[in-house]
């Protein structure tokens, strides 16, 4: 039968079968307290402290564009972009 492989979830070496058989996913305490330490670090970086609540994430700005505006001949720009005419109603 075919053995199974286990690897560390931090450095991707093999298991020892001893510490798999613990049921550890890290091939060393070395590798288990570095692991630890960056989650803790990621925690620190995004919750607060004291209350829990993570940290409102940034927002990224709005582009604006840069399309063309173009205006009535008193200066006034359309909504449309496109310039206003008057037309006769009356059918003069």
């Amino acid at each position: 039968m075919n053995e199974l492989r286990r690897f560390c979830v931090r450095c991707t070496c093999e298991i020892p079968w001893k510490r798999w058989r613990q049921g550890s996913h890290f091939c060393s305490l070395d590798c288990k307290k570095k692991a630890d330490k960056e989650m803790d670090d990621w925690r620190k970086a995004n919750y607060c402290r004291r209350c829990g609540i993570r940290f409102p994430r940034l927002r990224k700005a709005r582009k604006v564009s840069t399309t063309p505006v173009l205006a009535l001949s008193d200066g006034a720009p359309t909504a449309q972009g496109i310039p206003a005419v008057e037309e006769n109603v009356s059918g003069e």
